[in-house]
């Protein structure tokens, strides 16, 4: 910031918009620049301190009221106490400010409300608020926990290139029109699962990684601590938010991006199951869960990874078929490897892993020189079902970006 001249009160910044603004169309606009506001600030300010009193006398003419509307304009301000906005239809335009403190708190802005390349420090509390028209923190950062709590966006809302330091949750928030993520930056926590959304989403090159969560069994009143005070996100707010971004992508026709939401949607239904199973929850539906989730994070990582999938099924074919081959009367398990039995097994191999071969896939020749038990069937069945499963996770990751 250019050097910034220190405001210590309320009418020494009066004095300045008196000296700073222009008229259009019955509209005052009041604009400073390159101040350290050091008290806190109540915006919007009465007319009747700042407008010249010509203008207000004015207000009545014959039997005709003039409406005189004011807006503001601070750029490259910093307000180093609470900067608190109450009911208005002024325009708010803050450019390259910086702030310790904000409060909208059960406010009706009904103006056009504008945070460009701002900086939010330590509080921001935007709990109630109605953005009537629209609300722009284009370029922001917030560095504290954020919760738009019961926030009410019912115009185009634009959160776009701005970076949230600590989790930010969307809290019972009303998403009336239009939200933009475009290029947001969520460096740890993000949480829309309990917004409304009657209105779409623009998520363009927006990324949200996996991140930390409440895994704990939540009482009714730690949960809504949780989402509307603490700013800590539960762990199924966490997964259902996934699935939003993904099914928000699907319906933008985005496949490719919408994958890596699958992906930590699964990721996080695991997670989930392994902390209800270790808390002694829903036992049978748990494990019944984690054995589908497992297997599928194991075989192609809920398939997206076909080099994985064909790994997992050449690794697991191999497992299978040497137990089945030491179940024969000729080999006999080893804890060192034979280099020439592993190369006289490649053609049976390459035979097994088909899971329709014959069950002389060793050879018609083998099966009159050794005898077979039965573990030999069982293996050889068992190790059919886990080579398709591993052939068709395999197709199914090869057809990701369908």
């Amino acid at each position: 910031m250019e050097d910034l001249r220190p405001v210590n009160s309320e009418k020494e910044l009066e004095e300045l918009f008196k000296q700073n603004y222009f008229k259009v169309d019955e509209e005052f606009y009041f604009g400073v620049k390159n101040l350290a506001i050091n008290f806190p600030l109540t915006l919007p300010i009465s007319e009747e301190r700042i407008i010249p009193k010509s203008a207000i006398e004015e207000r009545q003419v014959g039997f005709s009221i003039i409406n005189f509307k004011q807006h503001f304009a601070f750029s490259n301000c910093k307000f180093d106490l609470l900067l608190e906005l109450k009911d208005s239809e002024s325009n708010l335009h803050f450019n390259s400010c910086k702030f310790n403190y904000v409060d909208a708190e059960n406010s009706y802005l009904s103006g056009k409300i504008r945070f460009r390349e701002c900086y939010f420090y330590n509080y921001t509390n935007f709990r109630n608020t109605t953005f009537y028209d629209l609300a722009d923190f284009w370029r922001s950062i917030f560095y504290s926990p954020t919760i738009f709590f019961k926030t009410e966006f019912l115009g185009t809302t634009v959160f776009s290139a701005t970076t949230f330091k600590e989790n930010v949750l969307f809290t019972y928030s009303l998403i009336d029109k239009l939200i933009l993520f475009r290029g947001t930056k969520i460096e740890k926590g993000f949480d829309i699962s309990t917004a409304i959304r009657s209105g779409e989403m623009g998520i363009f090159d927006f990324h949200v990684k996996d991140y930390e969560s409440l895994n704990k069994n939540l009482s009714e009143e730690a949960y809504e601590r949780a989402i509307s005070e603490t700013a800590e996100i539960p762990i199924k707010n966490k997964r259902e938010t996934f699935r939003i971004l993904k099914q928000e992508h699907i319906s933008q026709n985005n496949v490719v991006h919408s994958i890596e939401y699958k992906t930590l949607e699964n990721e996080t239904y695991l997670n989930e199951n392994l902390s209800k199973l270790y808390r002694g929850e829903s036992i049978v539906s748990c494990v019944s869960n984690l054995f589908v989730l497992t297997l599928n994070w194991l075989s192609s990582r809920f398939g997206v990874s076909y080099f994985q999938a064909a790994l997992f099924t050449l690794s697991f074919g191999a497992l299978f078929y040497y137990f089945t081959i030491i179940s024969t009367s000729k080999y006999e398990m080893a804890m060192n490897l034979d280099w020439n039995t592993i190369y006289e097994n490649i053609p049976a191999y390459s035979s097994y892993l088909l899971p329709t071969h014959r069950f002389d896939f060793l050879g018609e020749e083998f099966g009159k020189k050794y005898s077979f038990s039965n573990w030999f069937y069982f293996f050889d069945i068992f190790g059919r079902i886990v080579i398709g499963y591993g052939i068709y996770q395999t197709i199914q990751a090869f057809r990701k970006f369908r």
